[in-house]
């Protein structure tokens, strides 16, 4: 997330190690009148981004930053209003039937996911223009103020993605069980209580990074950097183990893997299903069923390619001690984060699309408020979920 080529440090004892190693404080200010932390490489006379050993060149890093600006500045134009026009189009279905909840829920924290993205990528439009290292305000207000802990509204919208990937499983499978367990007050408690949990917890482990100047001597600039704070012992224990191993890879993990067997469950079920009418009633498919697992494989599908990129950064910090700040895989890091905040801010703006070229009951909601067509309710039983 924080892939900026001054960010925090670590050597091969591990992931904590912060950049001061590579830092002077100019407490005096008498060769930096700003009063910034002064960059000097130590021994030996290379920085880790100019690391000869670097999987990655610099320049490659710096070139896929500019393009997931662009990229991510691109989808939040789009993904922002279709976001909303889902959040108006499920609440008009009714949120008080719990799909709908679910994804409305959904497209409030993919929202706010792009929102937040959109924040940390604003003020890089001029140094971006310019090919100045120019100060970053934005960055700096939300770091600072701990804003960034809204970046947990991406994992807020992986957990109800697999909430819905179960749902939809349980309605499949047991359709007379689900309306009874699976009540819409049930579903509210589960999400409120889950995205309280992980955007708090997130907040905590916002604690552990701030935005400060930093003055490079080699070429007379000064730029905003995230680095680490000093933290004690068991604060840096804490926010450790929930950047490293709870968000991580224990989050991801789990939502992938419940994602990919409730779909396989659910697709298998619903086949099942439908060879069983036509071999029974001589009922072809129907449209309504192919819709239907047409849309559960494609946001299941989407979700999950775009987290693979995550799974395997956090991997590779764990397994490998250079693929780290300061390490000799420095680049390669960087290059990571890069991919990871761009796959995020995908997977918050597309859902639209899949819903509206799949959904059928979705695709006339949005007709009808743009005054195209009309709406019915839905009164189909609980294994027969429309969208």
């Amino acid at each position: 997330m924080f892939a900026d080529n001054t960010s925090s440090a670590t050597d091969a004892s591990g992931w904590n190690t912060r950049m001061d190693t590579l830092l002077n404080v100019n407490k005096t200010g008498a060769s930096n009148p700003q009063g910034c932390l002064v960059l000097q490489p130590n021994k030996p006379n290379f920085l880790p981004w100019d690391n000869p050993d670097n999987l990655v060149s610099l320049e490659v890093v710096e070139t896929f930053d500019i393009i997931a600006y662009v990229v991510c500045l691109s989808l939040f134009l789009v993904g922002a209003p279709t976001n909303i026009i889902s959040l108006i189009a499920f609440y008009r279905q009714g949120v008080k039937q719990r799909i709908n909840l679910c994804l409305f829920s959904q497209s409030f924290a993919d929202l706010c996911n792009m929102t937040t993205n959109f924040l940390l990528y604003a003020d890089q439009i001029y140094p971006t223009v310019s090919n100045t290292s120019a100060p970053r305000p934005v960055l700096r207000f939300v770091i600072n103020n701990y804003l960034i802990g809204l970046c947990s509204f991406h994992w807020v919208s992986g957990f109800i993605t697999m909430l819905i990937a179960c749902e939809r499983c349980f309605c499949v499978v047991s359709p007379l069980r689900s309306s009874t367990v699976l009540r819409t007050r049930t579903m509210a408690v589960i999400i409120v209580t889950a995205s309280l949990l992980i955007v708090g917890g997130y907040f905590v482990n916002a604690a552990r990074w701030r935005v400060t100047c930093v003055f490079d001597r080699g070429t007379n600039t000064t730029s905003d950097q995230t680095l680490e704070n000093d933290l004690n012992v068991q604060t840096k224990r804490l926010v450790t183990m929930l950047d490293g191993v709870v968000y991580g890879l224990l989050l991801p993990a789990v939502f992938v893997l419940a994602v990919l067997v409730s779909t396989i469950l659910t697709v298998t079920k619903i086949k099942r299903m439908t060879s069983w009418r036509e071999r029974t009633s001589s009922v072809v498919t129907t449209p309504h069923d192919v819709s239907l697992t047409r849309t559960l494989i494609g946001t299941s599908v989407l979700f999950i390619v775009c987290t693979v990129p995550n799974i395997a950064l956090r991997i590779g910090i764990m397994f490998v001690p250079q693929v780290s700040m300061g390490g000799r895989y420095h680049n390669t890091l960087s290059f990571m984060g890069y991919l990871t905040q761009l796959f995020s801010s995908i997977n918050s703006s597309a859902n639209f699309f899949i819903y509206y070229s799949m959904g059928s009951k979705y695709r006339k909601t949005v007709k009808s408020m743009f005054g195209r067509a009309s709406t019915t309710r839905n009164t189909a039983d609980p294994s027969r979920i429309q969208l």
